[in-house]
């Protein structure tokens, strides 16, 4: 028997209204700045890593999640009175406790402040590759003023195909420089790939170029981040970074942080003598009791070994940030599934580790 589902609150039952008149364009046309991705040229498909080859192969997982356009950001100057968007995207099939805006939306910040979320109706959506568009309305205005624009593209999505509409009128500038262009290059687990953040804005590497006024490039690959040579070679060839920040510890056993942190800070160090460095270990999460401090009090002193052996060979630039304590007291209510964090929680640890950045001088 079929089953007629009704759609009892009317702020949920989205239906896509007609786009207005618009005037289209790619990420890559003049004057969009496109932040996130290092590697690519103008043309190429939205990819956070070089293509893997031979000499640098990346894992299977990590090349498959390097299609995602996780810490995308397309930044703009408008007195556009809405921004319309037009996409293709597609979805991998390992996504359980995902957020689905943050999954393969797009979400928009006006003068650095959200302001609009690409809606979508879940419910209707082919998998695993969907098309869209929607329109982000923006306020009223007596009179249009310019606006510096950001909007954030899918944490756990590849964009196959991608438009961005203003009013056929609108003016469009470039935005505003960065406070400083020099990159945060940000290597981690899915927490900072984005896992579980409902937009993707809200994202931790998304929050603290905000509060840094920089970019920071998402080096994040869900549950694939091994702290693998291959890996630092590569992030070792972004051009001009201003630090490297490595949260892969979740993802490691004690061993294999033992045997793989040295070396993956050693290659950083390689190409980059002075640019500093900072190692971060695994947020605390609810299901830790008494009986798991021996293991995190191991974690910690493999990053503080790590530390005082670079220190001794006259490398002062290497820092340890302990995740034990980035969440605060009420930890456990920064978490949606008991091991990434909700928005409270990326909130909270992006703010800390703004603060701590600027503590020591390295932001």
């Amino acid at each position: 028997m079929e089953v007629t589902q009704k759609k009892f609150d009317p702020a949920m039952a989205y239906t896509a209204t007609p786009l207005p008149p618009a005037r289209w364009s790619s990420y890559d046309e003049t004057p969009f700045e496109l932040e996130g991705f290092a590697f690519r040229k103008p043309g190429d498909p939205l990819r956070r890593l070089p293509e893997s080859r031979p000499e640098c192969a990346f894992s299977e997982a990590v090349d498959v999640y390097a299609n995602h356009s996780a810490g995308g950001v397309l930044r703009f100057r408008s007195d556009s009175p809405f921004v319309a968007v037009r996409a293709t995207v597609t979805c991998h099939n390992n996504s359980a406790d995902i957020m689905s805006i943050g999954r393969s939306g797009f979400d928009l910040y006006m003068d650095g402040a959200f302001i609009a979320v690409t809606r979508k109706n879940y419910d209707e959506l082919s998998f695993p590759t969907h098309s869209f568009a929607g329109v982000l309305t923006l306020p009223e205005e007596p009179e249009r003023k310019m606006h510096e624009f950001e909007l954030y593209f899918p944490l756990y999505a590849r964009v196959d195909f991608f438009e961005i509409g203003v009013a056929p009128s609108a003016r469009v500038e470039p935005p505003r420089p960065r406070r400083n262009s020099s990159p945060v290059v940000f290597y981690g687990t899915s927490i900072i790939h984005g896992c579980c953040a409902s937009r993707p804005g809200l994202a931790e590497t998304a929050q603290l170029a905000r509060l840094l006024d920089r970019p920071v490039l998402n080096f994040g690959f869900a549950g694939s981040a091994k702290g693998e040579p291959e890996l630092a070679e590569t992030l070792a060839r972004v051009e001009n970074p201003a630090l490297f920040l490595l949260d892969y510890d979740a993802n490691v056993d004690l061993d294999q942080l033992e045997q793989t942190l040295p070396r993956f800070t050693d290659i950083l160090r390689e190409r980059h003598p002075t640019v500093p460095i900072v190692t971060i270990s695994q947020l605390r999460i609810p299901a830790e009791r008494e009986e798991g401090a021996a293991t995190r009090l191991r974690r910690s002193a493999i990053h503080r070994a790590n530390c005082e052996r670079r220190r001794a060979m006259g490398d002062p630039a290497v820092y340890f940030l302990d995740g034990f304590d980035l969440l605060g007291e009420s930890f456990a209510e920064c978490f949606v599934d008991a091991v990434h964090p909700n928005d409270v929680g990326f909130l909270r640890v992006s703010e800390k580790l703004a603060a701590f950045l600027r503590g020591n001088r390295l932001a």
